[in-house]
């Protein structure tokens, strides 16, 4: 669907060029592409012909030779180049690798080229920058009206500092055709090749296990394994061993194989598994007390990267700086040429910018591997991945974070956003702006924000700039005020009273500039959820004075959920958080139905005043089908029970607790397991726990039989909802390889709420 805004332009020709494309709905210019024009040049001039057409209704000739008039050439072809020589003796064609744009119109020649997919790309920023044409959604875009286009001189040639450039969000993933005019050509963008292709990462991240496989090489070499507390984890729960020698040359064997398999991919990653279960082996201790753990993972890398470098000398390996090797190498190790880092910033408060102290870890991490490495790449976060629900006020610090990633050799980065969603809090304007930003981190953010937010959310536009800047304020006035990407809540005590007024009374005028059933409405209801579920964190004393200053549009949590089930599927919301179905974690997660026989502990008390987590909840959520699965048991409550191995270090069940929240008046939580173990043994082989970002362990129980096959109840723990601010998770592991073939059955979790 098209837009349509309707602009006068006059411009005042005296003592002024001017180039004129369209006068009254008539063509007074024509594009001259040559013959054996390549497909981006042809798919380049197609687009301009088409946004011409919507803009003016004037249908632009086309020919492969100039003539007298007005002429717009597209394309890199050997005539421009001899045009550009004229106009431009010192134009170095060079400087527009890659993706680069020129844009140059003097005298009766117009000219929009560019290196790779530059061409395209300027034809895109011409239409943007000088015909006021915004690519806000794939089918709705801002398309002004002249019947008159003309334009001035116009002399820029340009490319973003970054190499690549990806906005990773779910309106964004696999749609090639709008990345190139939001000029995103990351792994995810997936660019047609004859269109400049996009920069292909084979294996994406966290590949061990991709190339040394533990299903295919564990049983026969579980010393290619991290050692961990005298067992090697021969299993996808650990690292490889890094210090073994047959184990690199396997891995090069691999990765060399995967390169021949897959010539077209630039880049190859070879990376740590998302897990911190590394090496502890003698050899590799020595490794790590040497160079630091990054160090001792560059052992390998750079071992890689060299025989890649002799057989295909223009590939280049990447390796992550991620959590514990996040730190840059000691002793002297440095990155091959052709090996790239991917720094992470997964720890950083985002409610401050790279450089405030409350990050000065990461930034001194940004600044070392600056020091030492050829290629940096940065893998970015920019939404809350524990709870895509809640707001996640961060966008005062993406463009100065971006801005400083250029300003620190950073040549490429991918922006993790909600892969998941169409609807959340700022989700497309957060979407749009970054891509933006890729581009140019310098853009008039401003003007460019304000343009935006008038199309986007219509009459109520300056109300939501308004909700915008109060997000974000706690973060402005408070250095002590954090905003993480694992967070199960707003961390909302930085919330005050006034803030949160504030807040409500800025939705109430928003949502009573726009008509229910429009598309505006939509726009403001979906921030207005997100903001609502925020505020279901804060602490009761605060609703309460809240609730006495502001009449809010949702008295209840109850009434909360009602809203998001009615609205959640039409306004885009797909997943809870990372990995988790909408639809198991709203009403139906967390007013999980009570099944089954009613707990001992539970039997005096309402349905209101408990939580019933079943077995198959449990899986739902978390499912890992080598590790647990349902299974019949006609002696749990409900005649099922998840089975669970013993065989992993790693938490194979996880289940996000302070997502459990929407109870009203309900301040705390304690936390049950019923379950057993067969057969009975003396030593424990099972750990059940409560785990919390800020304040670590709230509660842990060593799970062994009982010596009867029966189920039996333990208490793990106490959840404080209204002061836990960050990701607290129930968590469930065996404790690696044993002999014996025990295993721990669990009927159900449950939790008693109370004030």
């Amino acid at each position: 669907m098209k837009y349509i805004l309707t602009i006068t332009l006059l411009i005042f020709t005296l003592n002024i060029f001017a180039f004129t494309i369209t006068e009254e709905r008539k063509p007074c210019a024509k594009v001259i592409i040559s013959k054996d024009a390549p497909a981006d040049d042809i798919y380049a001039k197609d687009e301009f012909i088409k946004y011409i057409k919507e803009i003016s209704g004037a249908t632009l000739p086309v020919t492969d030779k100039a003539t007298f008039g007005n002429n717009i050439y597209i394309g890199e072809s050997e005539e421009v180049k001899a045009l550009v020589k004229q106009i431009k003796p010192d134009f170095n064609w060079d400087s527009l690798k890659s993706d680069g744009i020129l844009i140059l119109c003097q005298d009766n020649n117009l000219i929009l080229a560019g290196d790779n997919s530059g061409t395209i790309y300027a034809v895109y920023t011409f239409l943007e920058e000088y015909c006021g044409v915004k690519y806000y959604l794939p089918e709705e875009e801002l398309i002004p009206q002249n019947q008159t286009i003309i334009t001035e001189n116009i002399d820029l040639s340009y490319k973003s500092p970054f190499l690549s450039r990806e906005s990773y969000f779910a309106l964004n993933n696999f749609n090639p055709y709008y990345n190139l005019k939001l000029k995103l050509n990351g792994d995810r963008n997936t660019i047609p090749k004859e269109l400049g292709g996009h920069v292909k990462l084979l294996g994406f991240c966290h590949t061990f296990n991709l190339f040394l496989n533990p299903d295919t090489y564990g049983k026969d070499h579980p010393e290619w394994y991290a050692l961990k507390d005298k067992d090697r984890m021969a299993n996808h729960l650990g690292q490889p061993c890094l210090s073994n020698k047959e184990m690199i040359n396997e891995l090069t064997k691999n990765v060399l194989k995967a390169i021949e398999e897959n010539p077209d991919d630039q880049i190859i990653s070879v990376t740590q598994n998302d897990n911190q279960s590394y090496c502890e082996c003698e050899e590799c201790k020595k490794l790590t007390e040497k160079y630091g753990h990054s160090g001792a993972l560059l052992t390998v890398v750079n071992q890689v990267a060299d025989a890649v470098k002799e057989k295909y000398p223009d590939k280049f390996v990447e390796t992550l700086a991620y959590q514990y090797t996040r730190h840059a190498p000691l002793g002297g190790i440095v990155p091959r040429d052709n090996v790239i880092i991917r720094l992470c910033s997964i720890e950083c408060d985002f409610g401050h910018d790279f450089t405030h102290p409350n990050n000065k870890e990461f930034y001194k991490d940004l600044q070392d591997w600056k020091s030492i490495c050829k290629t940096l790449y940065l893998w970015d976060y920019v939404s809350n991945f524990s709870d895509f629900i809640i707001a996640h006020p961060n966008l005062h610090t993406i463009a100065p974070n971006i801005q400083i990633i250029a300003e620190n050799n950073g040549v490429a980065i991918f922006s993790e956003g909600d892969y998941s969603n169409m609807g959340g809090f700022f989700q497309q304007y957060k979407r749009y702006i970054i891509s933006k930003l890729l581009w140019n981190p310098y853009l008039d953010l401003d003007k460019e924000t304000k343009t935006f937010f008038d199309w986007y959310y219509g009459p109520a536009s300056k109300d939501m700039l308004k909700l915008k800047n109060a997000s974000a304020e706690p973060f402005l006035r408070s250095d002590n005020a954090k905003l993480f990407t694992f967070a199960d809540s707003l961390n909302c005590n930085y919330y005050n009273i006034d803030d949160w007024v504030n807040i409500f009374t800025i939705i109430d005028d928003a949502l009573s500039k726009v008509e229910k059933g429009t598309k505006y409405y939509d726009r403001v209801l979906t921030d207005t959820l997100c903001m609502y579920a925020s505020f279901a964190h804060a602490p009761g004393d605060v609703k309460t004075q809240v609730s006495a200053k502001t009449n809010l549009m949702y008295k209840s949590v109850k009434e909360l959920m009602d809203a998001f089930t009615e609205n959640g599927e039409r306004l885009g919301f797909v997943e809870f958080g990372n990995g988790i179905p909408f639809k198991n974690c709203m009403y139906t997660t967390i007013n999980f139905k009570k099944e089954g026989t009613k707990p001992e502990l539970c039997q005096n008390l309402p349905d209101d005043e408990w939580i019933d987590i079943q077995d198959k909840h449990l899986t739902e959520i978390f499912p890992n089908s080598n590790l647990s699965k349902i299974v019949e048991d006609p002696t749990a409550s409900d005649g099922k029970a998840m089975w669970m191995s013993p065989k992993s270090y790693e938490w194979y069940i996880q289940l996000s607790l302070t997502s459990l929240y929407f109870y009203d008046n309900m301040n705390k939580g304690d936390v049950y397991v019923t379950y057993k173990i067969l057969p009975g043994v003396e030593d424990t082989h099972f750990v059940g726990g409560i785990y919390n970002n800020d304040t670590k362990t709230l509660g842990e129980i060593e799970m062994s039989s009982q010596g009867a096959d029966k189920y039996i109840t333990k208490k793990i723990g106490t959840i404080d909802f209204i002061n836990t601010t960050d990701a607290t998770r129930l968590y469930f592991f065996g404790l690696g390889e044993r002999e014996s073939e025990e295993y721990m059955y669990i009927d159900r979790v449950f939790i008693i709420l109370h004030e």
